[in-house]
Parts: C-alpha cells; structure tokens; sequence
C-alpha cells in the first residue's frame, strides 16, 4: 500500500478523500450533513432540515436541501407534478435575534415566490416566541401569500400551521 498523506476536501458538501496530492479518490462520501450546533436546544438550522428531509422523503417526497451555509432554496420538494419550498431557520440564541430570523425567513420565501403552482413554508423550531409572532402575522398576509409555518419539536414532532 502507498505511504503518505491523505487529504480530505469537502468544499463541494461531499467528502473526498485523496492519496498525497494526487488528486486520485481513494474514498467518497455523499450527502454530507454538516453537524453545527451553538444553540441550547440543539435544534440549529441544519438539525431541523434533516428532520424535514427524513419527514418528506416518507411521504414520497424527493428532496433537495442546502446544508450548511449553501446558498439557495432550503428544501425543494418535488413529488409528481408537485413542488414544495421551505425556508428554515434554527433557533438562535437571544429574543431579539429570533425577531431578526422571523423576519428574515418571510422576506426569504417571498423572494422565491414565483411559480403559483408551488407550496411555499417556513419551518422554525417550536419555540413559544416563534409561534406567537407566526400567530401575529396578520391573516390577510398568509391568505394572500399562502405561506404557511412548519414547527418542529427537538423530538422530531412537526406542527403544520395554515
């Protein structure tokens, strides 16, 4: 066997191992799901999709999810001719700074809004202060955007919300 070092990329969300620097694969690994968690409860962004992705896969659901820091769309869900988009946003660690990721999560699926045909949610951990500001968003805003909440317990329970 060849002596040497082995250097691990995983730059891309996949790990690769390689053999000096070589670049030749001596090992892959898929779907890596990056473990972050600097919230008490444990219930960090990445930690919530994963009990979504596991949730919809099922129900018949073939998922796409961005971990980590990756950019775009959350979870795309698509199941036949249906397709589903959900924002998600973990606990944080302060009031104020749940007030900022509510927020945020709205402006983030509005922007995505652009196929009517398409189910749009949220999903926050459920926390007392993310359900009362879901329950103040005024009725008339989710009636005429359609967005609707997904609350998920640190057990895995999932709440739907209209």
């Amino acid at each position: 066997m060849a002596q040497g070092k082995i250097f691990r990329d995983n730059s891309r969300g996949v790990i690769k191992n390689y053999l000096n620097d070589s670049m030749q694969i001596i090992q892959e690994a898929e779907d890596v799901k990056p473990i972050r968690s600097t919230d008490a409860s444990g219930l960090h962004e990445d930690s919530i999709k994963g009990i979504l992705d596991a949730w919809l896969k099922n129900d018949g659901w073939d998922t796409g999810v961005a971990w980590g820091k990756k950019r775009g769309i959350d979870i795309l869900a698509v199941r036949g001719n249906e397709k589903w988009i959900i924002e998600v946003k973990g606990c944080g660690s302060r009031d104020a700074m749940r007030v900022n990721y509510f927020l945020v999560i709205l402006v983030e699926t509005l922007q995505r809004m652009d196929d009517s045909n398409t189910r749009y949610s949220i999903a926050l951990p459920n926390l007392q202060q993310f359900r009362n500001l879901w329950k103040r968003l005024p009725k008339l805003a989710k009636e005429r955007t359609q967005i609707d909440a997904v609350f998920i317990s640190e057990d895995g329970n999932i709440i739907l919300e209209d």
